[in-house]
């Protein structure tokens, strides 16, 4: 894909939603990004499309259990960058599906997983390189 021309450091407009398949991805993936855009004064919030409940290498930790500390650490987290709101979908981690409507854009993806390639089919047009079709 060529752009014509550079990216923008801030984006244009007051606010920016941060679309994610699981608590975390922001923080990871574009959380310098999001700490600077706060601080230019963009008002930030998420939406994370699942619960964590799977975020764990312990097969006997509570899901909910572990959903509930996953919730209170991103909150955490996206507040600590400058986010103003966090709203969870609440999806089981490894639900999410393409939809089966032939009309819904198919596109190819850096990350595996399918619930990154839902996230990033919801919002295709990502600023971040590894989220664009």
């Amino acid at each position: 894909m060529m752009l014509d021309g550079p990216l923008p450091t801030i984006p244009e407009g007051d606010s920016v939603l941060v679309v994610m398949a699981h608590p975390d991805d922001a923080e990871f993936g574009c959380g310098g990004t999001i700490a600077k855009w706060a601080a230019a004064g963009k008002t930030i919030n998420y939406v994370l499309c699942t619960s964590g409940d799977k975020g764990s290498s312990d097969p006997d930790v509570n899901p909910y259990k572990l959903a509930q500390t996953r919730r209170l650490e991103q909150a955490n987290a996206a507040h600590a960058l400058g986010a103003r709101d966090v709203v969870f979908l609440s999806y089981e981690d490894g639900t999410l599906r393409r939809p089966r409507d032939p009309s819904f854009p198919a596109r190819r993806h850096h990350l595996s997983g399918s619930d990154h390639a839902v996230r990033r089919q919801s919002v295709p047009e990502s600023p971040r390189p590894s989220c664009r079709g």
